[in-house]
């Protein structure tokens, strides 16, 4: 079942924190661990200035949460680097 507006607006908090401003350009609830629970990826592709970011936020039994999360970057995970805007599109 594809996940509600609502929870993608939780995600969206979660990620960006109240009154923030908005840096996520794509957000995605995924089944990453195969364990039932939807992860958070989030993606900020404008981070440090267009290299770009992509986070993963665990899922537990009460919900989303930041501890344990991980942030990845194209150079991370052998990509190009400079402003890649790693993280624009999420597919999965």
């Amino acid at each position: 079942m594809p996940p509600s507006r609502t929870a993608v607006g939780r995600a969206r908090s979660l990620y960006d924190g109240p009154g923030a401003r908005p840096r996520g350009s794509a957000v995605r609830l995924t089944d990453v661990h195969g364990d039932g629970r939807a992860e958070l990826t989030a993606s900020a592709r404008n981070e440090d200035g267009g290299v770009g970011a992509v986070r993963l936020f665990r899922s537990t039994a009460s919900g989303i949460t930041a501890d344990g999360s991980r942030t990845f970057t194209g150079t991370t995970l052998g990509g190009p680097s400079g402003k890649a805007h790693f993280g624009d599109i999420l597919d999965g």
